[in-house]
C-alpha cells in the first residue's frame, strides 16, 4: 500500500466549536490540491493522544507511517499530538518525529504566535504544502523519574495554583470582573507545599510555595523559564497575585524567576498539575524537567 503522506488531527470542538464550520473551508481546500491524506477526528479530550498513538503504531508495523502530520485545531490539539507521537514512539523507538504542520483553528493559538507560524488559515495550508525543509521548535518536557513517563508541552506547565482562564463568549470587561471576584475564593483556599528545585548545580528550597509555572517561551532560545511563588504574607500575597491576575510585571521578594535548560523539580505532597491548561491529576513530585527540538512545517 502506498504511504499517504499526510495525516490530519482534527478537533472541530476547538474554538468552542468553531472549528467545525473552519473545517468545511480547510477540507475544500485540501481537496484543491490534491492532497492524499487519513483523517483523524478528536471525539472527547485526550481522545487524539490515545487514537493518533495507535493508529501510528499501526502504520509503522505496516511501513505505512505518513510523511506529515497536519494539526487542524488550537493549542490543545497540538499537545495531544505531540505527546501521542511520543507514546507511539515509546513502543517503537525507530519511528521518527514526524513533522507537524498546524492549521489553526483555537481561540489564543499562543504557540503559533509564539513560534511565529502563519495565523492566517489559507495562508497556513499554502506553507505547508510548499515547505521544502523542517524548522526546529523547541518544546518542553516533564519526566517522571519514578515512572519513566515524559509529558510534554508547547506552552507551560504548571503545579498549584493555576492561571486564570480566559472565557471567549466573555469581554474583557467581564474576564476582568471575574479576576478581581476571584481574589477572595482564591485567597481563602490559597494553600502552599514545599519545593526543592535542583538547576545549574544550585539547590533551592522553599518550605511555602503556592504556585510553581515552568514556561516553554521561545524568546530564551534553549532555557525554560521557572517562576516561583512563594507564600508569605496576606498583603504579599495578594499583590503577587493580583499583578499575575492581570498579565502585569511580576516582582516582589515572594516572587523567584530562574532561566533553566535542565532542572529537577521535588514536592513531597499531593497536588494538582496542569500541562497546557489541562489536568494532569494529583500527585507527588520528583520529576526532571527540560527541552527539546521539534520538526514543524511552516
Amino acid at each position: 500500500m502506498q504511504p499517504k503522506k499526510y495525516l490530519v488531527v482534527l478537533n472541530e470542538k476547538a474554538n468552542s466549536g468553531n472549528s467545525r464550520q473552519d473545517w468545511i473551508n480547510i477540507k475544500n481546500e485540501l481537496e484543491k490540491l490534491h492532497l492524499s491524506y487519513m483523517l483523524l477526528n478528536s471525539k472527547y479530550h485526550g481522545h487524539i493522544k490515545i487514537v493518533l498513538s495507535q493508529n501510528l503504531i499501526d502504520l509503522f508495523e505496516q511501513h505505512n507511517l505518513p510523511k506529515h502530520i497536519i494539526v487542524v485545531g488550537g493549542d490543545g490539539t497540538i499537545n495531544e499530538t505531540i505527546n501521542g507521537i511520543k507514546i507511539a514512539q515509546k513502543k517503537y523507538p525507530a519511528i521518527p518525529d514526524i513533522p507537524v504542520g498546524i492549521i489553526p483553528t483555537g481561540y489564543k493559538n499562543e504557540f503559533i504566535t509564539s513560534a511565529q507560524m502563519e495565523i492566517n488559515k489559507d495562508n497556513a495550508i499554502k506553507k505547508i504544502v510548499n515547505c521544502k525543509e523542517n524548522h526546529f521548535v523547541k518544546i518542553g518536557y516533564i519526566r517522571d523519574t519514578k515512572k519513566d513517563y515524559n509529558n510534554f508541552f508547547i506552552n507551560k506547565a504548571q503545579i498549584g495554583l493555576q492561571d486564570y482562564t480566559y472565557k471567549i463568549n466573555r469581554s474583557r470587561f467581564i474576564n476582568n470582573l471575574i479576576k478581581i471576584i476571584s481574589l477572595v475564593p482564591t485567597m481563602y483556599n490559597l494553600t502552599s507545599f514545599p519545593l526543592v528545585l535542583i538547576s545549574n548545580n544550585r539547590t533551592h528550597n522553599f518550605l511555602k510555595i503556592f504556585s510553581i509555572k515552568i514556561t516553554n517561551n521561545l524568546n530564551l532560545v534553549n532555557n525554560l523559564k521557572v517562576e516561583i511563588f512563594e507564600r508569605k504574607s496576606f498583603i504579599r500575597n495578594i499583590f503577587l497575585i493580583l499583578l499575575w491576575l492581570f498579565n502585569l510585571k511580576i516582582r516582589g521578594k515572594n516572587y523567584h524567576s530562574y532561566k533553566v535548560f535542565s532542572a529537577k523539580i521535588q514536592i513531597p505532597s499531593l497536588e494538582y498539575g496542569y500541562v497546557d491548561n489541562e489536568k494532569i491529576g494529583t500527585k507527588f513530585y520528583d520529576i526532571n524537567i527540560g527541552n527539546v527540538k521539534y520538526p514543524f512545517i511552516y
